[in-house]
């Protein structure tokens, strides 16, 4: 052999070791051969390996079955088998809390991390062994040497954090808000919370992206101001999209907030789930649901991080006493003012500018009109003046609670009435 043959030689060797696993051009197995050697199993495997290969499958289907068409689809059909030449990498889920990894959550978040990893990945020698269209069906099978086919970095639970971390600083969507939400870190809560919050108003209305982030609601909603509320076998009947457009309708509502987050817990989204049963507990218009809430949330807060739950509920007794007392002297159209005194003044609306309606020199039957139009901190006020001037205590005290409840200089006056009552 002359000293160029030999150098030749040399060179095709050295080349084909390093990209075909230990082939050599003096007949070694190439990855054609073993293709057609494995051709039903590979033909039928997202990711396979075979005799020293790793090969991958990939499917995509033409939108027309013109040449321009097919061609895309020939080529999105490749990078998709680029991409499962890696779905065999495992992740280490040692350390993964098992609230996490027995969920669905978990599920998806694995599926992100080997988005993530096959990002990170490489892979030398690569190469087309079979493509085919039939009709606007396109298939495609890439292979490499499995010492070729380097995965990303393992990742461990804490590592995993980081990187989702990462993506969510730079709004990158690796993983659903609702999920990242269940693995972020406790200082991040309220961050991802009224990022969420802001979303869930932008897709079902305000008012429900207010409740989940905790805010009180910028003027009456549609049910308020109707003073109806749904059911609970209606609203127990309904899916999760339509229950947060409900509560765009009638935000704060207990019924609505319990099965709103038992649909979270299904999915395995408890964090969630908990803060919307905490939010359940701030208006007391349903002891039944309200109390209902409170233990749901204090059951995840007690097995997770999470949302804070108000010490207490409102006194029911009291509750009951007023409603008692204020209806057997006063009839109150459906509305804000009735809502009002059925919650005994927690109805969790914002302060707002006054506007010319007031209550001043109002008789008893233009109380209602005056709140319905104008329910403001100071309209709450004057009502609960109205029947403290009268001596009607009780009737003042939901009036006097809701004016403190939306504006603090009303603390005093809540304080008088309180003070009144225990001297009557």
């Amino acid at each position: 052999m002359t000293p160029s043959k030999l150098l030749t030689f040399l060179f095709c060797l050295f080349f084909f070791q390093s990209f075909w696993g230990g082939s050599t051009c003096m007949g070694g197995l190439s990855p054609d051969a073993v293709f057609e050697r494995h051709k039903q199993e590979i033909t039928t495997r997202k990711s396979s390996s075979f005799d020293g290969f790793t090969f991958a499958l990939g499917h995509a289907s033409a939108i027309k079955p013109n040449p321009s068409s097919l061609e895309r689809a020939r080529h999105k059909a490749k990078v998709r088998a680029k991409g499962n030449i890696f779905s065999g990498v495992s992740i280490d889920t040692s350390s993964w809390p098992d609230s996490i990894l027995d969920s669905k959550v978990g599920q998806r978040l694995i599926k992100a991390l080997h988005s993530i990893m096959q990002g990170k990945a490489s892979v030398v020698g690569l190469q087309t062994v079979f493509e085919r269209c039939y009709e606007q069906r396109c298939m495609v099978i890439v292979a490499a040497p499995s010492s070729g086919v380097k995965d990303g970095t393992k990742l461990s639970w804490e590592t995993s954090l980081a990187v989702m971390d990462k993506a969510f600083s730079r709004r990158a969507p690796w993983l659903p808000l609702y999920d990242y939400l269940e693995i972020c870190t406790p200082a991040q809560i309220n961050e991802v919370v009224d990022l969420l919050g802001e979303k869930v108003g932008e897709k079902f209305g305000i008012a429900a992206g207010s409740v989940l982030a905790g805010k009180p609601i910028n003027g009456p909603a549609l049910l308020w101001k109707q003073g109806k509320r749904l059911s609970p076998e209606k609203v127990s009947s309904l899916g999760q999209q339509d229950l947060w457009q409900l509560l765009a309708l009638d935000p704060y509502d207990p019924v609505v907030l319990y099965f709103l987050g038992k649909s979270f817990d299904e999915q395995g989204r408890y964090r969630i789930a908990s803060i919307l049963y905490s939010r359940g507990t701030t208006w007391f218009i349903d002891p039944e649901f309200n109390k209902k809430c409170r233990r749901a949330a204090r059951f995840r807060v007690n097995h997770l991080i999470l949302a804070e739950v108000e010490p207490s509920l409102p006194d029911e007794h009291l509750r009951q006493t007023v409603i008692t007392q204020f209806s057997q002297s006063h009839d109150l159209p459906p509305g804000i003012a009735k809502l009002v005194v059925h919650s005994n003044g927690t109805l969790p609306l914002s302060d707002a500018t006054p506007g010319r309606n007031s209550l001043y020199e109002m008789d008893e039957k233009d109380i209602a009109l005056a709140i319905e139009s104008n329910p403001t901190a100071a309209s709450f006020a004057k009502a609960a003046e109205f029947f403290l001037n009268r001596k009607e205590v009780f009737a003042a005290l939901p009036f006097a609670y809701q004016a403190a409840r939306m504006n603090d200089q009303f603390v005093d006056l809540k304080k008088k009435v309180e003070g009144q009552m225990l001297t009557d």
